[in-house]
């Protein structure tokens, strides 16, 4: 067939290209984008029937179990050296039970200092600083469509930007959409008040959020928030919600 018209030839070019480029596309995914999990997926195949897969498997398995052996050894010789306390794990539940204790008693306290002071118009004092149970330096949010920035942001453990990164990782663990203001209604919920000065003097503000995956998997999320008594009030992570 001839093709007079100059845009018919350049969009039947276009798809001639596009369908090899496509046809090379699917060939690459399914040789590169799959192959690292196929092999993964046949390596650790538990009831695999691969004699040399086997032989690995039990290789690996051994060789973990010495390597684990040798860490555990190594790491009793410099608990030795540096002459460091160590706590069973009864003990370290203990200690961390009393630890959240005196600290609740402690934030329960201040919490009607500052009330009492806001109803007398007094100076609001400054809360001592609380330590985490790690021994770290402590680390002390109203709402409607703007956000208070934290200075410290975590979930389990990691650090990340502000509460909107923490959506993010519920999101993606157990498929599940949380608002960053559900996440700060949280907060102030777990700090009994939404006064951001009282929230800044009261150490760090934890609390847990747990949402049930499609499978019926429970995922828990420890989030711990933290702003500085200095910090601008009016400083927002975004100025409307967005999600």
């Amino acid at each position: 067939m001839t093709i007079t018209n100059p845009t018919e030839a350049l969009l039947a070019l276009v798809d001639e290209h596009v369908n090899a480029a496509n046809a090379i596309a699917t060939e690459a995914k399914s040789a590169l984008g799959n192959s690292a999990k196929l092999v993964k997926e046949y390596r650790e195949d538990a009831e695999t029937e691969d004699e040399v897969v086997q032989k690995f498997q039990k290789f690996y398995e051994q060789a973990q179990a010495k390597i684990n052996s040798e860490i555990e050894k190594v790491n009793a010789y410099i608990k030795d050296v540096l002459k460091t306390d160590t706590w069973s794990e009864e003990v370290t539940d203990t200690k961390r039970a009393e630890y959240k204790n005196h600290v609740a008693v402690a934030r329960e306290a201040f919490k009607a200092v500052a009330k009492m002071s806001e109803l007398l118009g007094q100076e609001l004092p400054t809360m001592p600083e609380t330590l985490t149970f790690s021994g770290a330096a402590g680390k002390t949010g109203a709402t409607g469509v703007r956000r208070l920035r934290f200075t410290t942001v975590t979930v389990n453990g990691e650090e990340v930007k502000n509460l909107s990164a923490v959506s993010q990782k519920i999101k993606s663990a157990s498929g599940k959409s949380v608002g960053a203001a559900d996440l700060q209604k949280a907060v102030f919920e777990a700090a009994g008040t939404e006064n951001i000065h009282v929230i800044a003097g009261l150490g760090d503000v934890s609390f847990d959020w747990t949402e049930t995956d499609d499978k019926g998997v429970t995922h828990t999320f420890a989030i711990t928030v933290y702003r500085e008594n200095d910090s601008d009030d009016e400083s927002t992570d975004e100025e409307s919600e967005t999600e």
